[in-house]
């Protein structure tokens, strides 16, 4: 199973989009979501995940060089064909912001979702899928740190910003969160 979305499994995904309904799901128009995703006053969630409270994030707006970072990982992406992922019928990419905030190292798209599948391993883990599922931290080899990786969503400039989370991790924020409203979800099993 891959890591990656693919295009049609981005696509069913945003079909709740123009799901709007008198009961209030999904959004009216993809007017509506692209505002959402750039225009919102972006109340920062606490990172997701389990991980040293000590690890640093990457944060796109409190960089002093984010905009080069910013360009060099985009370019990174393009050279590696991955990343740079443009939601359809918006004007919005979402960009991977994934550097060590340490030494400065970045990181591509492809080179953060290969640290996931094979992550370094940390024996507070109970086994391989809890530390997939919850260690949301990157390793940097270069300088033997951890970081939180970002995703900014950009509509040409950068508009916001995320906390970067694999599919997996993706998935558990979800179940966790649905779960936290005494809501079943189908992917966990109580």
């Amino acid at each position: 199973m891959t890591q990656v979305l693919t295009q049609d499994e981005i696509n069913q995904l945003l079909t709740a989009i123009n799901a709007g309904n008198e009961e209030g799901n999904g959004f009216e128009s993809i007017e509506y979501f692209e505002e959402y995703l750039t225009k919102r006053k972006h109340n920062p969630e606490k990172p997701y995940g389990i991980f040293d409270k000590d690890v640093s994030i990457c944060k796109f707006f409190d960089s002093w060089n984010s905009d080069n970072l910013l360009a060099d990982i985009m370019k990174k992406n393009e050279e590696q064909g991955m990343g740079n992922i443009k939601i359809p019928n918006t004007n919005i990419t979402l960009i991977n912001y994934s550097f060590c905030p340490r030494c400065n190292s970045i990181f591509s798209f492809m080179e953060v979702l290969n640290y996931y599948k094979k992550p370094k391993p940390d024996t507070r883990y109970k086994n391989k899928a809890h530390q997939s599922r919850n260690d949301t931290r990157v390793f940097c080899c270069n300088c033997n740190s951890y970081f939180l990786p970002s995703l900014v969503i950009s509509d040409g400039t950068p508009k916001n910003e995320v906390q970067f989370l694999c599919r997996v991790q993706t998935i558990e924020a979800v179940e966790k969160y649905m779960l936290s409203k005494n809501t079943k979800v189908l992917t966990k099993v109580i």
